[in-house]
């Protein structure tokens, strides 16, 4: 009897090692790769409650930019406010009063003061003010001894020229001798002494210059 032929058996024994090698291998990678794996969660559906409570969402975002862009805006106009009110106060500061005294002791003598502003204005006993003027003649004595008063709440730089008239003797000596001062914000600065006659126009006293930061010094005339 003649013996079987094993060629099938052979054949089918590698088909078996060749699987058997490809699952090892399918595995080998699995295994490596299985760290990377990451498992999604499927994306919600988008429902109609979804979209109105993000657009409620946004609504509540632009109503709270809009409210931040008011607040700022009004704490810029605040601070407008503040630096210009400052300003102004600095302004304040630098005006300075004035107050220009002359007096004498002769009896019976009238003296008259005049002061001639920055603008020109004169003020004396007959234009005790003058339009627009902050500037007065605030006291006026027609028999001496007495004292004559200019004043000046908000007076403006510039020079101010004092000036003082032998009005009248009213029977009385035709001489005189008129002394004064001026009085500003930081002090007070003495008038040089004058030496008056009856009949003389109204002579010079001083020139009074007032800076803009409300300081007074005598200049020459």
């Amino acid at each position: 009897m003649r013996p079987r032929s094993r060629d099938i058996n052979i054949f089918n024994l590698s088909m078996l090692d060749v699987i058997a090698g490809a699952m090892g291998a399918f595995l080998i990678v699995m295994v490596v790769l299985l760290p990377y794996y990451r498992k999604q969660s499927p994306t919600p559906p988008v429902t109609p409650e979804t979209v109105q409570r993000l657009e409620q969402e946004r609504a509540s975002a632009q109503a709270a930019a809009a409210r931040a862009q008011a607040e700022a805006q009004s704490a810029r106009a605040q601070l407008a406010a503040a630096e210009s009110r400052n300003t102004e106060l600095r302004q304040e500061l630098k005006k300075t009063f004035l107050l220009i005294h002359i007096h004498w002791p002769t009896l019976g003598t009238d003296l008259d003061l005049h002061v001639v502003d920055p603008a020109g204005r004169e003020f004396y006993w007959e234009r005790r003010n003058n339009p627009g003027a902050t500037g007065e003649l605030s006291v006026d004595s027609i028999i001496g001894p007495g004292n004559e008063v200019f004043t000046d709440a908000r007076a403006t730089p510039g020079d101010y020229r004092v000036y003082v008239h032998f009005f009248n003797t009213h029977g009385g000596v035709a001489a005189s001798t008129v002394n004064g001062a001026v009085l500003f914000r930081e002090g007070t600065q003495r008038l040089p002494s004058l030496e008056l006659r009856m009949g003389q126009p109204k002579q010079l006293m001083a020139v009074l210059r007032l800076d803009a930061e409300g300081r007074v010094r005598l200049v020459p005339p």
